[in-house]
């Protein structure tokens, strides 16, 4: 009889010890899956916090300067084409103004009939700032060589300041030597000494 009660209290014990261990590794499991779960909370949180810094970041609701009112509507008229579409870049770059929105800035700024211009071309060439103002210098005959004629022809009107003048010239002569594609220091003496002949 003591040897049954010994086998029995060995097996209560082995059956109690096994419990143990169950509850143990149920509770591991559990902490375990409550690690899991908190990980992928966090890691959530901050895929949501990168995203939203993402999309603040990318779709600012104004740029810092009102583009609309530090600079005039677009006067084909009375405004020379480049000098205006230099001075839209340079008011664009201190409104902090991403490039790819350049576009919608500036057909805000244009005549109608110009903007009927840029609606008419296709999508991709609407979307790049280069490709329009390549199109409105070509629409109003502004190629190299209007751009040369500007640039040597050009005389300080008395109401600019001299200031005014140089920006002018200097672009006239960017815009010549940018249409003629040159790139070297060796391409642009050529073009100036054939220009001297």
């Amino acid at each position: 009889m003591l040897e049954e009660e010994e086998v029995k209290n060995k097996e209560a014990l082995e059956v109690e010890e096994k419990r143990r261990n169950e509850k143990i590794e149920d509770r591991r499991r559990r902490e375990q899956m409550e690690f899991e779960l908190q990980k992928l909370r966090l890691e959530n949180e901050r895929c949501r916090s990168e995203s939203d810094r993402v999309v603040t970041a990318e779709f600012r609701a104004k740029p810092k300067i009102d583009l609309l009112t530090i600079l005039q509507k677009f006067d084909p008229r009375s405004n020379d084409i480049s000098l205006y579409l230099i001075l839209f870049e340079i008011q664009a770059k201190r409104a902090e103004i991403q490039k790819k929105y350049w576009v919608s800035y500036l057909i805000g700024l244009l005549p109608n009939e110009m903007s009927q211009i840029i609606a008419r071309e296709d999508e991709e060439v609407t979307e790049e700032y280069k490709k329009i103002k390549a199109l409105l210098l070509k629409r109003y005959k502004l190629t190299p060589e209007r751009f040369r004629q500007l640039f040597v022809n050009h005389n300080k009107a008395p109401e600019n300041t001299w200031t005014d003048f140089a920006c002018e010239v200097k672009n006239y002569f960017q815009e010549w030597i940018r249409g003629l594609n040159v790139k070297t220091f060796e391409e642009l003496s050529k073009v100036i000494i054939t220009e001297q002949i």
